[in-house]
């Protein structure tokens, strides 16, 4: 399992997709060569995104959940509820296609899932993990969520609630951090964003990414092409649009947060 846990605009998606696009012809070869019984990964999507959509921010969460939502457990508790919700309709989609790829894996397959928020609940899934982190300059994390508007110009004016936020995600980031450390079935991979800006420095980083997916794979790297492997992934990805849709992913604006209150 590949656990996407990278820290919010700093190159998560990014990293994310690169793990796909590696996995994708790492196991299409393994495939081919008969040492792989699956063909390719699963990608499952945001993990409990029901929950990253009604709370992403951390804050007083079992206060901002509706009362009618609380206690709720099951697929199909939530699925009824968030008929009542505002949005409720685009989560519940959500939800459903989530439970569709999940239940449709077999015990053999490699998922790949997304959290940002820390869950242990992903550290006891599968024989097998490899964490993603990932780190960036905390003014360029600022200037690219004010570019998506997660925080309104003026930017000293927006820094207060910046910084708040800001806590939170390196928060989530120590958690995972923390929970690899000590266990042999659970591996991190961290990447700097700085390393996505020169070829040389982004190929090394996919060629690193690729050896540690072999070994959560227990795949032997030395039968595999991966200069082969780097090759591809460099062409498609390198100093492209890793990640198209710039949405704010579900954080409230500081224009919403301040009409709340």
């Amino acid at each position: 399992m590949v656990v996407c846990a990278g820290s919010p605009r700093a190159a998560s998606t990014a990293e994310c997709t690169l793990a796909e696009h590696v996995l994708e012809y790492m196991m299409e070869d393994e495939h081919r060569a008969g040492r792989l019984q699956q063909e390719k990964a699963t990608y499952l999507g945001y993990w409990n995104y029901h929950l990253h959509q009604l709370c992403s921010d951390g804050f007083d969460c079992e206060n901002k959940y509706p009362a009618d939502l609380r206690d709720l457990w099951t697929r199909d508790d939530w699925s009824n509820a968030l008929s009542n919700v505002d949005g409720g309709g685009d989560i519940r989609t959500e939800m459903d296609n989530y439970y569709s790829k999940r239940d449709s894996v077999e015990a053999s397959s490699v998922v790949i899932a997304k959290s940002h928020e820390f869950d242990e609940t992903l550290l006891t899934m599968c024989d097998r993990r490899l964490v993603l982190t990932s780190s960036r300059d905390k003014e360029e994390v600022f200037d690219s969520a004010l570019s998506l508007g997660w925080f309104t110009q003026p930017k000293e004016e927006s820094r207060w609630w910046f910084d708040t936020y800001y806590d939170l995600w390196q928060q989530w980031g120590h958690c995972w951090v923390s929970a690899t450390q000590g266990d042999e079935n659970t591996a991190r991979f961290d990447l700097n964003f700085k390393q996505l800006s020169t070829e040389g420095s982004f190929r090394a980083v996919v060629r690193l990414m690729a050896y540690e997916l072999a070994k959560v794979l227990q795949l032997d790297d030395t039968l595999m092409d991966m200069n082969g492997i780097v090759d591809k992934v460099v062409e498609r990805d390198f100093q492209r649009e890793l990640n198209p849709a710039l949405t704010n992913g579900g954080l409230r604006t500081a224009t919403a947060e301040a009409a709340s209150n």
